[in-house]
């Protein structure tokens, strides 16, 4: 009856275990297909026809609208850093977006458009920072939950 009863616990552990592995893959694979479709969509509006200034508003919209979608999903146990650091990823891509919005105002003193075309450097150099905490925090839950990454 003790063998029967370990067993048990083993296989209800490892089914549970499992479980939360395919969750973790949904939720991971969620996210990064979101981003994958805000960098697609992006690059396709700002290379669309139409006018530049016109296609960075529409591209910071887009942006903005992904943003609060990636904010209302759910986190699987142990993927809310991973969850924000996407978040803080893509609210830095709208960040530099709203510069590029600015800069292509016609009432833009010279004065704005230097202090902006700094901003717009450092937010260029803190995206990279940002990108990079994103591939790390999903490595870390990953391993947590026991899944292998796949790039593509």
């Amino acid at each position: 009856m003790k063998k029967v009863i370990t067993l048990l616990i083993i296989f209800i552990t490892m089914a549970l275990s499992s479980c939360d592995s395919k969750n973790a893959r949904e939720f991971n694979d969620k996210l990064v297909n979101m981003q994958k479709d805000i960098v697609g969509k992006v690059e396709s509006i700002i290379k669309g026809s139409g006018e530049k200034a016109a296609n960075i508003k529409s591209a910071k919209i887009y942006i903005d609208k992904s943003l609060e979608e990636i904010k209302k999903v759910e986190p699987v146990k142990g993927g809310e850093a991973f969850k924000q650091a996407m978040v803080d990823d893509i609210d830095g891509l709208s960040k530099t977006y709203a510069i590029l919005v600015k800069l292509d105002e016609p009432t833009i003193t010279t004065e704005e458009k230097t202090t902006m075309t700094n901003e717009l450097q450092q937010w260029l150099t803190k995206i990279n920072t940002l990108d990079k905490d994103v591939m790390d925090e999903q490595r870390k839950f990953a391993k947590e939950k026991g899944f292998k990454l796949e790039y593509k």
